[in-house]
């Protein structure tokens, strides 16, 4: 029997590689289970930065997720994986819009995951730059909405 079944693979990236990662999707290979879905709203604020809301799973570990924002200029995105802090595991994304040069609509979203929550979080804001005297900076109340799929595997970093 040959090689066959199902394959996937990340953009650039050949099907025939013999490297999992290379792969979005895999018949070969296990698939993550999904523990829990659902969706959550938020409203941004006015006068500060980020607004979260909580989701709480009390796993007793960090489970693997995948985190979609319906965004003012891109419809419906990912929030892609970046980095860790302090021991929770961040996502985070940005969207900069910009009619020229001035002004720029930027939307920032982070998923935050601990061993019993997962908080999602959104700032919106306007940024001015004015020549030779700076930006300013306006946040503004944006109501969001998430949808979210929890899986049972844990987070490897």
């Amino acid at each position: 029997m040959g090689d066959y079944g199902i394959k996937a693979t990340k953009p650039g990236e050949d099907v025939s590689s013999s490297d999992i990662t290379d792969y979005v999707f895999h018949s070969g290979k296990g698939s993550r289970s999904i523990v829990l879905q659902g969706s959550a709203s938020l409203t941004t604020n006015a006068t500060s930065t980020m607004a979260f809301v909580t989701i709480n799973h009390n796993f007793g570990y960090k489970p693997q997720l995948k985190a979609f924002v319906d965004s003012v200029h891109l419809d419906f995105v990912e929030i892609p994986t970046r980095l860790e802090i302090d021991g929770n595991v961040n996502f985070e994304a940005a969207v900069c819009i910009s009619g020229g040069n001035i002004p720029t609509t930027v939307e920032n979203f982070v998923v935050e995951i601990t061993s019993t929550t997962i908080r999602i979080g959104a700032e919106y804001f306007i940024e001015c730059v004015i020549p030779m005297f700076g930006s300013t900076i306006d946040y503004v109340a944006k109501t969001y909405d998430f949808d979210y799929i929890i899986f049972m595997e844990e987070v490897e970093l």
